[in-house]
């Protein structure tokens, strides 16, 4: 595929779904030869590359707003929103900068750089939305690292209080930029282990209930 074709979310859209994973393969081996000549973040990218096209393939930036926390990871969101070229042409690697930035695209909506301000952010367009009666999807994307953030709490307690639509997409990698030692992110690998041990409960139930009902069944025969 022509990268150059992906001029925008509409042309995403347009690609088939089974030729997405190809798709992000092309893109993920675009960006890594950008960084390896310009410089850049690798992980953050990398980790949320394929989230990244499926936000654009469902959702209809800029229409609806896409926030990225720190946007540290938006290269791919870059390159599906009208900068393939910035990517593809080194002559063109320092039109754009390494975060969101407004002055570059409509489908970028603040100057980020910091860490734990996505959902506020995000609650700030749902509320401006909700007072002028307008309908669009607010999306905040927030990794595990800044969620242990005071803003990133401050946020989703001030979406609870406010109410209205408001989707948080919690992109819990576990791959922190420094290691995160926060509590919360203790909990959240605490929470982690016990949904796998409720799982596995549920499995051996369920197969257990199987057995049962095999032998009942047997049995009346």
């Amino acid at each position: 595929m022509d990268l150059r074709e992906i001029t925008g979310p509409e042309a995403l859209k347009k690609v088939p779904v089974d030729q997405l994973d190809a798709l992000c393969d092309q893109l993920r081996e675009t960006m890594l030869t950008r960084i390896a000549a310009h410089g850049g973040h690798v992980g953050p990218n990398l980790g949320f590359l394929e989230a990244t096209v499926a936000l654009h393939y469902v959702f209809n930036s800029p229409v609806d707003k896409i926030v990225f926390d720190v946007s540290h990871q938006a290269y791919p969101h870059k390159m599906l929103t009208g900068r393939m070229a910035a990517y593809l042409d080194p002559a063109k690697y320092d039109d754009i900068s390494g975060y969101s930035e407004p002055g570059e695209s409509p489908h970028d909506h603040f100057i980020v750089g910091h860490t734990s301000t996505s959902v506020s952010l995000a609650c700030g367009l749902a509320k401006a939305r909700d007072l002028k009666g307008e309908r669009f999807n607010v999306i905040a994307v927030i990794g595990d690292g800044s969620l242990t953030g005071g803003m990133a709490f401050e946020g989703l307690n001030s979406f609870s209080e406010q109410g209205g639509n408001g989707i948080i997409v919690f992109n819990d990698n576990r791959c922190p930029s420094p290691r995160t030692t926060a509590a919360s992110s203790v909990h959240s690998r605490s929470c982690a282990r016990r949904r796998e041990e409720i799982r596995a409960i549920s499995s051996r139930r369920s197969d257990s209930t199987t057995c049962m009902s095999t032998r009942a069944t047997t049995s009346t025969s």
